[in-house]
Parts: structure tokens; sequence; C-alpha cells
């Protein structure tokens, strides 16, 4: 596999695990502000 197929295989997997509430090192979700409102209401 070519290095960006493994890095691709890489991000996938970690986006995987944070959506199943798993802690990873280093990864960081961003979540705009706005959105952050419009879910607390």
């Amino acid at each position: 596999m070519s290095k960006a197929g493994s890095k691709l295989i890489k991000s996938a997997n970690q986006a995987l695990a944070y959506a199943r509430g798993e802690i990873i090192e280093g990864f960081i979700a961003h979540e705009p502000e706005a959105v952050s409102r419009a879910l607390a209401h």
C-alpha cells in the first residue's frame, strides 16, 4: 500500500474510534460555535 493510502486508512480508523466515543491521543474534532448553539436549544 502507498504511503498516502496508509494515511487514509489510519485517519478513517481514528474517525471511527472517535465516533464510538473512544479517546484518541492527538485527534481533535472542531465544532463551529454556531453548531454548538444550535444543538444547545
